[in-house]
């Protein structure tokens, strides 16, 4: 797990938008990008909710606070960089925290765009479990 902090995104458009939403909103997106249900993991976090579409199509679905984007779902890998650059674009801080799997998807070019890495950990989960690497994770996973 890789902890990022760097430079908003420019103001603009993309290929994704991002729409801030109450939390059950985001629970009940989650549900349907995993199939699972996280409403407990959602409701634990505090912030504000943030989904992610591409066109009429949603892509991820996250929660936010202040200038780090606290958890993201996304379970498609051509659309997390988009989806991380939509909701780090909602955030409207100047500065962006969030901790990455090290094989994101958006990995590199979020260190050519000027982030940073504050800190590395690894993600402890049980052995029959997969990580994907496209999600942003909750600092409290590591």
């Amino acid at each position: 797990m890789l902890y990022l902090t760097g430079p908003a995104p420019a103001a603009g458009a993309g290929p994704c938008v991002a729409t801030a939403v109450e939390a059950a909103a985001v629970a009940a997106a989650d549900r349907e990008l995993t199939g699972g249900v996280r409403a407990p993991a959602h409701d634990s976090w505090s912030g504000v909710g943030v989904l992610v579409h591409r066109a009429s199509r949603l892509v991820a679905a996250g929660v936010a606070e202040g200038g780090t984007l606290t958890h993201l779902t996304c379970p498609g890998e051509r659309d997390a960089p988009e989806a991380l650059t939509a909701a780090s674009r909602r955030l409207g801080a100047a500065e962006v925290s969030l901790c990455l799997p090290g094989p994101h998807p958006a990995g590199h070019a979020l260190l050519r765009a000027g982030f940073r890495i504050e800190d590395h950990d690894l993600a402890m989960h049980t052995p029959d479990m997969k990580l994907p690497v496209t999600w942003v994770y909750s600092p409290g996973l590591g």
